[in-house]
């Protein structure tokens, strides 16, 4: 992930440099205009003023060499969409090989959903639109639900809510299952959320595209590997927006989305799995620091499957608990806890029979 650091980097650093060179650059010039008039014949005769003269000349080559690194960073910083794509692998459509690796076998990935207001906006027919194409979605329609999102993306200029159109779009193509579209749309969500400073429109950008790398399939342990370390890094990066005080309902969906992301990645020793499994464990458990059964149930329901699933490979006691637990609440999970059962089944009877 070097790459992706050094554009982060690029990101945040070409600005300030280039208005400082430039700055640098614009008092040389009225310097040596000023000296043109010759105002202070006698001081340019003075050994402090040629000492002074050749130290301004040296910050007028530093001035040249920033504006040259503020034009490098800002041309990393804009290729930063095209290298996410060509690093992730996301070329080409998604593997149907028998023998190519899954997607998530965990229950729950949840989505980031970012509105930026859309549906309080007072522009009514904007409004209007937004909540048509989300009842398109929302019933599974999500071609006519593209239709309708790329309409609204000719009627506003706003980078936050543009970026919550592509969120949007990113989400059907999701459910579609067309990985490279829903990439190439959060993707521009994220562009769109940088250039408008938008912490929340990038955060929620961010998520989305590491889930992309969590659900597509690869066609060996490797890519998969790599696509799913990536993911570990860009959740990470969404916590830095997504702290648990401030925004305690999305900090526990990427501590959720993390746990999967560790529950899912190959392992190349018994040691490293164990330790995997660990890290996976104890994002569960600070998701359901949030996600507490009274006030989010849904939530709480899929991120307790998650954890009894995962717990279940180093303490089967204490996994068939929350598996109990979680089963409580099939009507919550995404497939009425079907899999959930089969898993106590397999492994929960023979609990009870030993003991």
């Amino acid at each position: 992930m070097k790459e992706l650091q050094l554009i982060k980097l690029a990101n945040k650093r070409w600005k300030p440099l280039s208005i400082t060179a430039l700055l640098i650059l614009v008092l040389y010039l009225i310097y040596r205009q000023i000296l043109q008039l010759d105002i202070f014949p006698q001081l340019s005769q003075s050994i402090a003023y040629n000492v002074i003269s050749k130290l301004i000349d040296y910050l007028f080559i530093l001035s040249i060499i920033g504006l040259v690194f503020g034009a490098i960073l800002f041309i990393l910083s804009r290729k930063k969409l095209s290298i996410i794509d060509e690093k992730w692998e996301f070329h080409g459509s998604a593997p149907t090989s028998a023998t190519s690796f899954p997607a998530s076998t965990i229950y729950n990935i949840n989505i980031y959903n970012y509105f930026d207001g859309i549906p309080e906006s007072k522009v009514a027919d904007f409004k209007t639109q937004f909540q048509k194409a989300l009842q398109e979605a929302n019933e599974q329609n999500y071609h006519n639900a593209i239709d309708k999102f790329r309409e609204l993306l000719f009627r506003t200029e706003d980078n936050s809510k543009s970026c919550s159109v592509h969120i949007q779009i990113g989400h059907c193509y999701r459910y579609l299952r067309q990985h490279n579209k829903a990439l190439e749309h959060y993707s521009k969500a994220l562009h769109l959320a940088e250039k408008g400073q938008d912490k929340e429109g990038i955060a929620a950008s961010y998520g989305n595209i590491a889930i992309s790398c969590l659900e597509r399939p690869a066609l060996d342990g490797a890519t998969r590997g790599s696509n799913i370390r990536k993911a570990v890094e860009i959740f990470y990066d969404s916590l830095e927006v997504y702290r648990k005080d401030e925004y305690p309902v999305q900090y526990a969906t990427t501590q959720n989305n993390l746990g999967t992301a560790y529950t899912d990645l190959p392992s190349a020793t018994a040691e490293e799995r164990a330790e995997n499994v660990r890290k996976a464990i104890a994002c569960y458990k600070e998701a359901l620091e949030v996600r507490r059964k009274d006030e989010y149930p849904a939530g709480f329901a899929m991120t307790i499957a998650n954890l009894g699933m995962t717990i279940i490979e180093t303490d089967l006691k204490e996994g068939c608990k929350y598996i109990e637990e979680a089963l409580k609440l099939t009507s919550l999970l995404p497939d009425q806890g079907r899999r959930l059962l089969a898993i106590r089944n397999e492994n929960c009877q023979q609990l009870k029979s030993s003991a």
